[in-house]
């Protein structure tokens, strides 16, 4: 009878190994995550994480999977692996490949102020955007609401993106002309552009454009708006001068400093008959309209690299510090780059030694989901200490 009750328990403790992976005395109260890699045929393409209920206390963990796609090409001795049913894969990951190390893009500028929740969306992939950070033709740049966005272009040229606002930067104009034209989603943008950037015989070499008009640059510090509920596109040059016209280039008007213009859609026109306003198929021009000495300080006390009162209401408002050693809030990240020497001034994963460790702040007051990032994403991680911002996936 002995051995038979041995035998049992035996059986039941390899059974339950087997069912779920750990003995189930322990399981009941397990809640660590599992640690997943990718093969040395793949790369990581993203991170999927979620929350579950572990033990028998009720506590949450927050965990973390890779997402793992082949290398394209393949290295020698890999086959190509079958895709997993269980796991969701986002679309643009797919056809993930390596990127050939000898073919970098040419950046447009740099960033040199990035105040609050600023992020890019690159090769339809968003992430967090920081200062000394390089910015590329096609990024689609958009600022929370407790967010500004400043980067100087190659020419020395500004562009302040103002918070609540989205842009795309291209560098080639209609004219057949290289440039850089601002394409203004939605939101207010300052541009400072500089002698290098003012027109040529073939056209503007500096214009921002809205989904329904066009402003050209014919001086150097200029705002504009586009309102997309109303569809109406502002500009206000505080020096030099600015051309204004529909995305066709029919009707047009120069706005010079001190002065300020708008397109509207047609079905913003109180009376087609109003003879001061240029009309074209798709809306009018507005009238010039001068500002006064106090709406341009007003103008440009809120055009500024400073964070507004409204920001600062919003920063009052964020949620309250749940993680210790460092502080942090609810879904706030850590990066801290591990094993640097005192001597390197950025953190150097090149080494073998040096890796970029990421750590979130999960629902339990916890610093969880520890993962090393990727060589190319090093930039995150300070050379010395730690930061702490809102997660960037």
């Amino acid at each position: 009878m002995f051995f038979r009750g041995l035998r049992f328990f035996l059986n039941l403790m390899i059974f339950s190994t087997c069912w779920v992976g750990t003995p189930l005395a322990f399981a009941a109260n397990d809640c660590s995550c599992p640690q997943i890699q990718c093969n040395s045929c793949q790369i990581q393409s993203n991170l999927e994480f979620y929350t579950e209920k572990c033990g028998r206390s009720g506590r949450v963990k927050s965990c973390s999977r890779p997402l793992c796609v082949d290398q394209n090409p393949l290295p020698k001795n890999c086959q190509a692996s079958q895709p997993d049913p269980n796991q969701r894969v986002p679309a643009s990951t797919v056809t993930a490949k390596v990127k050939a190390p000898n073919q970098p893009k040419t950046p447009l500028g740099t960033v040199i102020l990035a105040i609050g929740h600023v992020f890019v969306n690159r090769d339809n992939t968003e992430s967090r955007l920081y200062i000394n950070n390089k910015v590329f033709e096609g990024d689609a740049i958009r600022t929370s609401p407790d967010a500004k966005f400043k980067a100087v272009l190659l020419d020395k040229s500004e562009v302040l993106l103002m918070p609540n606002s989205k842009t795309v930067l291209n560098k080639k104009l209609e004219q057949k002309s290289e440039g850089t034209v601002i394409e203004l989603m939605y939101g207010t943008v300052r541009s400072k552009v500089t002698k290098a950037s003012l027109p040529n015989p073939n056209g503007f070499k500096f214009e921002v454009h809205t989904p329904s008009a066009v402003a050209g640059v014919r001086g150097t510090d200029f705002v504009t708006t586009y309102y997309e509920g109303s569809q109406i596109t502002k500009v206000q040059t505080l020096e030099g001068e600015v051309q204004l016209s529909d995305k066709k280039r029919v009707e047009k008007v120069n706005i010079p400093g001190g002065y300020y213009a708008s397109f509207v859609l047609d079905s913003q026109s109180p009376d087609r008959h109003q003879a001061s306003l240029k009309y074209v198929d798709e809306g009018f021009l507005t009238p010039l309209a001068k500002l006064n000495t106090e709406q341009l300080k007003d103008i440009v006390s809120q055009v500024t690299d400073e964070p507004s009162k409204e920001m600062a209401v919003i920063y009052a408002l964020k949620e309250p510090v749940i993680c210790s050693k460092p502080s942090a809030q609810f879904n706030q990240c850590s990066w801290q780059c591990v094993g640097n020497s005192r001597k390197n001034k950025n953190c150097r994963t090149d080494l073998p030694n040096v890796r970029c460790v990421r750590k979130r702040c999960n629902a339990n007051g916890e610093w969880a989901e520890e993962t090393r990032l990727p060589a190319q994403e090093a930039h995150d991680c300070p050379a010395h200490g730690l930061r702490v911002e809102r997660c960037d996936y």
